[in-house]
């Protein structure tokens, strides 16, 4: 027996060693999705008009390997003007299966010197992976695997001027439906969560992927009395994945060798219950027995 286990425990290794290998590995990228842009332009005291523009692209972390240290990349811009100024502030982070992203954008031109402010931006991120599915004893290479994803995003807006948009993807081809929450110009939260029948074959690999974006635009304008905008979506809370494998004995990796979290109890936990279960009724049947 201890053999078998340690030939298992060799071909788990190797397993994964070949996967986290793979041309194919897992990755995660975050890239600004428009050229950032912050204006302000004012009077001064002796009615001369100045003014700053500022254009940046984000750029992008280019896509890497997923790791628990994953992607992060951050934006900050700024613009001032006599009586005027705007602020951008970009934020997103990747890792396989989990994203967050915040931006903000705000903008004030004050009478009598304020004239025009404005700021605008954006951000995305995104994870890749394969899946692999296997399978134990009598689920042999072609066997049908059922699977439960279960997807979850929470993300708050704030806007008085301009716009704010974001948007969350889940792609799960030739497993089962994907997921796709959007809002648009929101005051509130935007909140999206949804369990999705997945179903794979024992030997096959599917590629999955998530995604989530943000744009935000904000103005402030004295003649037309917006003194003061701002824009944000704050989604640092991020969006999640969660994958449970429902058919006895099957099990998946993907290909850096990881899994996700589950939201069911670990098999493990599962055992120890039923192990407890059936010592308490052998127990009580002693105690009948003794009692005869």
């Amino acid at each position: 027996m201890c053999r078998i286990n340690a030939l298992r425990s060799a071909s788990v290794l190797a397993l994964v060693s070949a996967l986290a290998s793979s041309a194919e590995a897992a990755t995660v990228r975050v890239r600004g999705n428009q050229t950032s842009r912050v204006i302000a332009s004012g009077d001064t005291t002796s009615g001369e008009r100045l003014g700053q523009d500022v254009t940046e692209h984000p750029g992008s972390t280019g896509l890497v390997a997923a790791s628990p240290a994953g992607a992060l990349l951050s934006q900050d811009l700024s613009a001032a003007a006599p009586g005027s100024g705007a602020e951008l502030h970009l934020l997103g982070s990747a890792h396989l299966g989990s994203l967050a992203i915040t931006g903000s954008a705000t903008a004030f031109a004050a009478p009598p010197q304020g004239v025009t402010a404005h700021a605008s931006g954006g951000i995305a991120a995104e994870w890749r992976a394969e899946l692999t599915i296997f399978g134990g004893p009598g689920l042999p290479t072609g066997s049908t695997v059922d699977m439960l994803a279960t997807v979850e995003v929470h993300a708050d807006g704030s806007l008085n001027s301009g716009t704010n948009s974001l948007r969350a993807n889940f792609n799960f081809p030739n497993l089962g439906p994907n997921f796709g929450l959007a809002c648009n110009d929101f005051n509130a939260s935007c909140n999206g969560s949804e369990t999705i029948a997945l179903r794979g074959r024992v030997g096959a690999t599917y590629a999955l992927s998530g995604d989530m974006s943000l744009v935000i635009l904000t103005a402030a304008s004295a003649s037309q009395g917006v003194n003061d905008g701002h824009s944000s979506v704050n989604a640092g809370n991020t969006s999640r994945l969660y994958l449970d494998v429902l058919t006895p004995g099957a099990s998946y990796l993907f290909d850096d060798g990881s899994v996700l979290p589950t939201t069911i109890p670990e098999p493990a936990s599962l055992a120890l219950v039923g192990l407890g279960l059936a010592f308490l009724g052998l127990f009580n049947r002693g105690r009948i027995a003794a009692r005869a």
